[in-house]
């Protein structure tokens, strides 16, 4: 009775798990059954899962019409830059605020924790107007990557990581004559995988494609400009969209 009653538990569980799943998996089928159909069925009929006639033309001509392959590289670059400087600037600096006790570093800290509030609207005329008074920098990586660099989160997820680290382990490290630089490269770094994991998945996801990084230079968009960049809808898709 009790096996059948596990038996019948866990069937129950694992149906639950599959509907959950196929309402997670149904904006992804949309999204391809939606990219294979026409424009004008897409706007006429936009519920529909399946189209009447599968566009498979649709990929091929998005990447003969737009540099999609230019564009993919500079998202590759500018995500993979990005991604790997927040994690050194971030751990060296989380590990300074969890290691280092100088005056003032609890304020400090707390002071960078503020400017997570600071909505990055607030802030993007004021780096624009930086750059292009630093002369040759618009249009480059460097304007997409060096202002990213600093990530008040992910100083915030490797402090709290460094914290959970025993003090033992750099004593220890002390002993044998390392300094602070020894201790972090070859003690603290290796031990905070979880943390480093953590930082590359959000920091790549949040800078895949920006879309305030819009460039004029053809050889340094990326993804995001392919929406703006593609055919603007005909008269009659425009008069069937407004109605």
């Amino acid at each position: 009775m009790n096996k059948q009653r596990r038996l019948l538990g866990l069937t129950l569980k694992y149906v639950i798990l599959c509907f959950v799943a196929l309402l997670f998996l149904f904006p992804f089928a949309w999204m391809v059954a939606t990219s294979l159909k026409t424009n004008t069925e897409a706007l006429t009929n936009p519920t529909a899962l399946l189209p009447a006639v599968p566009q498979w033309s649709n990929y091929p001509d998005v990447i003969q019409t737009l540099n999609f392959w230019r564009e993919t590289f500079n998202s590759l670059v500018m995500a993979l830059s990005v991604t790997f400087g927040q994690i050194i600037l971030a751990a060296l600096a989380g590990y300074a605020f969890a290691r280092l006790k100088f005056f003032g570093s609890d304020f400090l800290f707390l002071l960078i924790l503020a400017t997570l509030i600071i909505p990055f609207e607030v802030l993007f005329v004021p780096i624009y107007l930086m750059l292009a008074s630093w002369g040759g920098w618009l249009n480059t990586f460097y304007a997409l990557i060096i202002p990213s660099l600093a990530s008040p989160f992910a100083i915030f997820v490797f402090r709290q990581f460094f914290i959970t680290v025993p003090k033992e382990l750099d004593e220890a490290a002390k002993i044998d004559g390392a300094g602070y630089y020894r201790v972090f490269w070859s003690v603290m770094l290796p031990l905070a995988g979880p943390a480093i994991a953590t930082v590359f998945i959000l920091t790549f996801l949040a800078n895949g494609a920006p879309c305030s990084s819009r460039s004029s230079s053809p050889r340094r968009r990326i993804c995001t400009h392919c929406n703006r960049d593609w055919q603007s809808p005909s008269a009659e898709e425009q008069t069937l969209f407004r109605t």
